[in-house]
């Protein structure tokens, strides 16, 4: 093929056909041998004096590959459309607290203030939702799950549904502090780190 042809196409090579030969062997895989390349060289110079495709076929060759480059291109462009739309359907921090916070039981007491029962270490222990401790349960699970903390933002908008979700969907408790009356029984609480009580 000679460069006159590929130039007359639209495709400038400053080039010698010698050199485009040896670059072609040098991609190759397994690369060409040194010895190989020239009795493939020598055997083309002796059998094919003429090029080996008319003009018209050669400019449809190119034609050809650019418009497979231009698919590709159209493809990779739509794979990174793929790519933002599944990043835009990862869950938000909101979600993830809400998921968070479904492990929790939610209740009332009769001036409508939201508490929550959650197991720590297989140990009930029971908070209002909107003490600093139930805040520190949710951003510690938080972060020991998906290693992300929380704006003061989403956390007051999770607040504000597990309220809602413990006044209208949990039922009316009552609280006590340290002596409570249930069932007929006295409950102490005896203040320590297990959340123990004595029952009389």
């Amino acid at each position: 093929m000679r460069i006159a042809d590929l130039n007359q196409v639209g495709q400038q090579f400053s080039d010698e056909p010698y050199e485009l030969f040896l670059k072609y062997c040098d991609r190759c895989d397994p690369i060409i041998p040194e010895l190989e390349r020239q009795t493939i060289w020598q055997s083309a110079q002796k059998s094919f004096k003429q090029p080996a495709l008319p003009l018209k076929y050669l400019e449809n060759c190119v034609k050809s590959y650019f418009w497979r480059q231009i698919k590709n291109e159209k493809s990779n462009s739509v794979n990174s459309d793929n790519l933002e739309t599944q990043s835009e359907k990862k869950p938000t921090i909101a979600q993830l607290l809400l998921e968070i916070a479904e492990t929790a039981t939610y209740f009332h007491t009769p001036d409508r203030k939201a508490y929550a029962d959650v197991f720590i270490d297989g140990i009930r222990k029971t908070y209002q939702v909107r003490q600093n401790t139930f805040k520190q349960w949710l951003q510690y699970e938080l972060y020991n799950r998906h290693q992300k903390t929380a704006t003061s933002e989403a956390l007051n908008q999770v607040l504000r549904i597990i309220e809602a979700k413990a006044n209208f969907e949990g039922e009316q408790r009552e609280i006590y502090l340290r002596v409570a009356e249930y069932d007929n029984k006295i409950y102490l609480d005896l203040g320590s780190e297990d959340w123990k009580a004595l029952v009389d």
